[in-house]
């Protein structure tokens, strides 16, 4: 083999090598949210797209869930900054947006219907990110949460083919690969405190034992005989020298 030949083959490798390792725009918004989740308790989805830009947010091929209790997916928190939803009782203006590579399907064909016990408007939203381009939207998990692997999915027309949007989970790291419900007993996030009276039974009185209480005795002073008075001594005395003074005289 010629030198020029080698030096050939050698630059030909190189290229392939650079191009197999450069990345590439994906066409496909589907993205794996990673880790396990305990049922009742919430995870959010960070998205890094166009500065104030809506895009739409679901959790795609759900619709073979029923949604009701234990078979329902994650529902998206309401009354979030910058998330809209559809009126339970429409119109269906998010719902209605055909997706890319859906074969005309909708949003609403592809998250699980309404039931007794949720409305399907609470499976997709639609979020406009900030003026960095950045975007968070909160889902939240039940006992109802059927405990399966979910994906999420965030595109808008103009984002197909020519824009890379960044979407993670955000509320842990975590690898990539589908979020899974887990079985554990659901703790709420935000306790109820329902008010409670609580009557406390009379109890009968106790009967008070005699103090012990310490301290100093008196002390009791010993008798004393009592002595005659001064004054009474001196008129013994006085009588007795005056008897002596007659009888002497």
């Amino acid at each position: 083999m010629s030198v020029k030949s080698a030096v050939f083959i050698l630059v030909l490798s190189a290229c392939c090598i650079c191009f197999l390792a450069a990345p590439a725009l994906a066409i496909s918004t589907t993205s794996g949210i990673g880790g396990t989740l305990v049922r009742g308790h919430q995870f959010t989805i960070d998205i890094t797209g166009k500065p104030t830009t809506a895009y739409y947010v679901w959790l795609p091929g759900t619709w073979s869930l029923s949604g009701e209790a234990g078979d329902q997916p994650p529902i998206v928190v309401p009354n979030q900054g910058n998330v809209e939803q559809d009126p339970e009782n429409g119109p269906y203006t998010i719902g209605s947006y055909r997706y890319y590579n859906g074969g005309g399907r909708t949003i609403l064909d592809d998250v699980a219907p309404s039931s007794s016990l949720m409305p399907n408007t609470s499976y997709y939203a639609l979020v406009t990110t900030d003026e960095s381009g950045q975007a968070v939207v909160a889902f939240g998990t039940s006992m109802n949460t059927a405990m399966i692997s979910y994906s999420v999915r965030v595109e808008n027309p103009t984002s197909v083919n020519n824009e890379t949007l960044l979407v993670q989970r955000g509320d842990t790291t975590v690898t990539g690969g589908a979020i899974s419900i887990g079985a554990a007993a659901a703790r709420p996030t935000k306790p109820i405190i329902i008010p409670t009276t609580i009557t406390t039974p009379e109890q009968s009185p106790v009967p008070s034992l005699p103090e012990t209480t310490t301290g100093t005795l008196p002390v009791t002073a010993p008798a004393t005989t009592p002595t005659a008075p001064v004054g009474t001594l001196l008129a013994i005395i006085a009588v007795g020298a005056a008897l002596c003074a007659v009888r002497f005289r």
